[in-house]
């Protein structure tokens, strides 16, 4: 109901947040702009067609799109050109550990699955990641890419 009198205002664009707005708001309007933010799976929501090229009057942010994770590894391998070992701190999600791997393969870069589902075992992790003498480190833990570093 909200979305339908926000299109009636003749906007020149609206935000929202989160996955329920954004999909009343793209029900009533093709035409009108829409900014969204806190979208977990844009492209699985059928928000946009990619992240690359979002088509469509939709464009804004995701916050775990499994796509983003292989381009994580394509920028630290920008950053360091002679990038050999990454270390993935992960607790649960496949798909993304899937796309960094098919990325890592690519450029040549060795990737090290190391598992944080427990506090017990981030140390452990950690000391694995040392050992492999890891030259960067991806976290995916919750299904979201949440740092990149390069640890010297």
């Amino acid at each position: 109901m909200l979305a339908i009198e926000l299109i009636q205002l003749k906007l020149d664009a609206i935000v929202t947040a989160g996955t329920t707005a954004t999909r009343a708001v793209k029900a009533t309007s093709v035409t009108i702009p829409i900014v969204m933010s806190q979208d977990d799976a844009p492209i699985g929501n059928g928000f946009v067609a990619s992240l690359a090229r979002p088509q469509g009057n939709i464009t804004g942010l995701s916050t775990l799109e499994p796509e983003v994770s292989g381009k994580e590894v394509e920028l630290l391998k920008e950053i360091i050109p002679t990038l050999a070992r990454v270390a993935v701190f992960q607790s649960k999600d496949a798909k993304m550990l899937d796309e960094i791997k098919r990325a890592a393969t690519g450029m040549k870069v060795q990737i090290d699955n190391l598992d944080i589902s427990s506090a017990k075992a981030i140390e452990p992790a950690f000391q694995a990641a040392t050992k492999t003498h890891a030259e960067a480190a991806l976290w995916t833990v919750s299904g979201s890419i949440t740092r990149t570093y390069h640890p010297r």
